[in-house]
């Protein structure tokens, strides 16, 4: 009984030392398990930690990311930011990107601070916002493409590329429709001018060309220093010396000549604009009206449906892509000198298809889908042109593009919409040769965010004291039943809000935001001037509509000022506008103006005038002897400057607070109508294609731009360009808005 009891208690009593033992054991097991050390890592504490590229921006950058990680909390990560400098592209998420300001808002580095936060948790990230590089940037409307720079590649400018050639040795020659001049360019892209041709309005002959596959030759009609009174031309070859060719008749849009001089056409003898007869030198070659279906044969016998382009090759064949009615397709015939028309095979091309010279005894075929050449046994040999979208789709006087090939098999084509040469590799790659790389879109107007929004032909604009900005633009051309195009005028105003939003107040059909039925917008026939007052009234000069054949404004006092209150409210003042003077340098000067304090302006053909609320006007002393003048500005302390009229005595002139008018300048602006002022009393004003500044001491600066060379281009502002100034803004301290093309640019000094 003793033993049992003894070994129960022995599983119970342990002695000391066996207790030491089973302790160190313990111990060791645990340390093996990586359990029971007081070294071991703990539990991390919760925490937000925000990670970005940079901690330093500038107004006007794009957008920077800021990543955030949260550890300890299983709540969503919500973003706010301090004060107004930007924005942040959300407020919930892992990461966000801050939106800094745009370009020339900011003028004095400044702190942002971007809190992220989840739960109980907060982190909060500083980052140094700093005022924008000097330079040229797009704000609304984009950069378009068209202009006149001689450069290399995409850095040139273009207006209406329509025709082109190469010559023997690949270069290539371009008719610039828009700036009447004939362009060449080497096979590295350099552009370069080769000629002005005549300023004549003359339908079709302001390029002549010589449009044998060698394409060597390009012929253009007199040209000024050639005081030729009969129709003649002149032969210009690649090292510029010409030759006269007498006797030439105007030819049509559709005119071909060759080698020999001969001059082939295709056109119809009906009025539906399908062409189904070719002439050779006046005299029906084949064809006889346009048919619904083509037919082969000889002379008049044979039948085209609508001819599109016309090739003669150097063996004297003529070839032309004729386009069926059903499908829209092409298909290429050939035409003897005898009149034999034979379509070459049962192929079909899709429009926009166009022969290209220069490839062969048989042109080959360009279309969106490929490059086609005809093989000996009659079949089609294709290669896939890559980026075919940059193909062009409609040209101004066929309907289509141009092109020409040189010796290496590439392909180059105008894009007279977009105002640039494309090339199409031999292996089809179409890239941009020369001209604007990527362009915007100028068929119309666009509401919406500025980096959608679409402007046409910004004219005029001013800004409010909320910091929203007035553009008033060009009414788009109408088209009536018959087909033919029109202006109808009225106003079209569009505002850029402050939160960077587009829309329109005012266009046919539109009266601020709503549908136009009493068609208040037609009220208006020529608006040419706006300012906004500290009410947020819009005043607007109106004037006659211009003469449709000189530019010029009816020779009658039938100016008006308009008043538009911020919700629509339209009145017509009864206040008595003399126009401007005859001799004015173009019809837009003179208009109204807001001093920045309480009162309002107006220069018309009588000197200027402060306006009351009604509109009454009240003589302003000292300039009595000035008549009609124009780009009024203020600066803060109530100076007023302004361009002294062409047949007086041109210039820019200030008029201090006290009535004494002081010639600063002989500067003569050639189409200003708007003029900015700082507190320096430094004045800003453009010169069509440049931004200029004279300071108070009368020096001018050209600031960006040139006066030779026309063109929207971006960057700094030795290599920035601008196109047609129309107007000017301030947008801040040292940066101006510029309506410029059919863009509204951030021009920072």
């Amino acid at each position: 009984m003793i033993s049992q009891k003894s070994n129960r208690g022995s599983a119970k009593v342990v002695s000391k030392g066996s207790r030491y033992i089973l302790s160190m054991s313990l111990c060791a097991s645990l340390f093996a398990c990586g359990g029971g050390d007081s070294s071991a890592p703990l539990t991390p504490p919760p925490e937000i930690k925000l990670a970005t590229a940079n901690t330093v921006i500038e107004a006007g950058a794009t957008n920077l990311p800021i990543t955030a990680t949260a550890t300890g909390s299983t709540s969503a990560i919500n973003w706010s930011i301090e004060g107004n400098l930007g924005s942040l592209s959300t407020t919930t998420g892992n990461v966000v990107e801050y939106v800094p300001p745009p370009t020339g808002t900011v003028d004095l580095e400044t702190s942002v601070k971007i809190t992220a936060s989840s739960g109980s948790l907060n982190k909060t990230i500083t980052l140094t916002l700093r005022p924008s590089a000097s330079g040229v940037y797009a704000f609304a409307g984009g950069f378009s493409a068209r202009g006149y720079i001689d450069a290399s590649g995409n850095d040139a400018r273009f207006s209406l590329p329509t025709d082109i050639v190469a010559d023997a040795e690949d270069n290539l020659y371009v008719w610039d429709l828009g700036n009447r001049r004939i362009r060449r360019m080497t096979k590295d892209g350099a552009v370069t001018t080769f000629t002005l041709a005549d300023l004549t309005t003359q339908s079709g002959g302001l390029w002549y060309k010589l449009r044998n596959l060698s394409g060597r030759f390009v012929y253009v009609n007199k040209t000024p220093e050639l005081q030729l009174t009969e129709p003649q031309a002149q032969l210009i070859y690649p090292d510029g010396h010409r030759e006269l060719r007498a006797n030439y008749d105007q030819p049509a849009i559709t005119a071909y000549h060759d080698i020999d001089g001969n001059i082939y056409s295709f056109s119809s003898f009906l009025f539906d604009k399908r062409f189904g007869v070719i002439q050779k030198n006046g005299v029906v070659l084949a064809g006889n009206e346009a048919a619904s279906v083509a037919k082969d044969g000889l002379g008049k016998d044979a039948r085209f449906v609508s001819i599109s382009q016309l090739l003669v090759s150097p063996n004297r064949t003529i070839y032309v892509l004729d386009k069926e009615l059903v499908s829209g397709k092409y298909q290429l015939r050939r035409v003897t000198q005898e009149g034999g028309v034979t379509t070459l095979s049962t192929s079909r091309f899709e429009a926009p298809a166009r022969m290209i010279p220069n490839t062969g005894a048989v042109p080959s075929i360009l279309d969106r889908t490929g490059i086609h050449k005809l093989q000996e046994n009659g079949d089609w040999l294709s290669t896939t042109v890559t980026d075919a979208g940059l193909i062009p789709s409609k040209n101004v006087e066929t309907d289509t593009y141009d092109a020409t090939a040189d010796k290496d098999g590439n392909i180059y084509l105008t894009d007279p919409n977009q105002h640039r040469i494309v090339r199409v590799t031999a292996q089809g790659k179409a890239s941009v040769f020369a001209g604007m790389l990527n362009s915007v879109s100028t068929t119309g107007a666009l509401d919406g965010r500025l980096d959608a929004a679409r402007m046409l032909s910004p004219y005029a604009m001013t800004k409010d004291r909320l910091g929203n900005l007035y553009v008033m633009e060009e009414t788009p051309n109408l088209i009536d039943a018959f087909g033919q195009s029109w202006k109808q005028n009225a106003l079209s105003l569009r505002k850029i809000a402050v939160d960077g939003s587009v829309s329109t107040l005012s266009a046919l059909g539109i009266w601020f935001g709503k549908a136009d039925t009493k068609k208040t917008a037609e009220t208006f026939r020529f608006p040419t001037n706006i300012a906004v007052d500290n009410n947020l009234n819009m005043w607007i000069f109106d004037r006659p509509v211009p003469d449709p054949t000189t530019g010029n404004p009816p020779a009658r006092d039938d100016n008006f000022l308009f008043k538009i209150s911020a919700d629509g409210n339209l009145t017509k003042l009864t206040t008595k506008i003399t126009d401007c003077s005859p001799y004015s340098r173009v019809w837009m000067m003179c208009g109204v103006v807001f001093d920045g304090k309480d009162s309002m302006f107006v220069a018309d053909g009588g000197g200027v005038f402060k306006l009351s609320a009604e509109g009454v006007k009240t003589s302003v002393s000292g300039m009595e002897t000035f008549g009609a003048v124009s780009a009024l500005a203020f600066d803060k302390q109530g100076n007023m400057y302004f361009a002294g009229e062409q047949s007086v005595d041109p210039g820019i002139y200030k008029r201090s607070v006290a009535g004494t008018v002081t010639k600063l300048h002989r500067f003569n602006f050639k189409y200003s109508s708007s003029m900015l002022v700082d507190e320096q009393g430094n004045v800003y004003d453009y010169d069509v294609c440049s931004l200029v500044k004279i300071n108070a001491n009368g020096t001018k600066t050209v600031l960006v731009g040139s006066e030779s060379q026309c063109g929207l281009k971006s960057g700094n502002l030795v290599v920035g360009r601008l196109h047609n100034v129309k107007a000017l803004a301030w947008l801040g301290q040292n940066s101006i808005f510029a309506a410029s093309s059919n863009s509204v640019l951030k021009v920072v000094f």
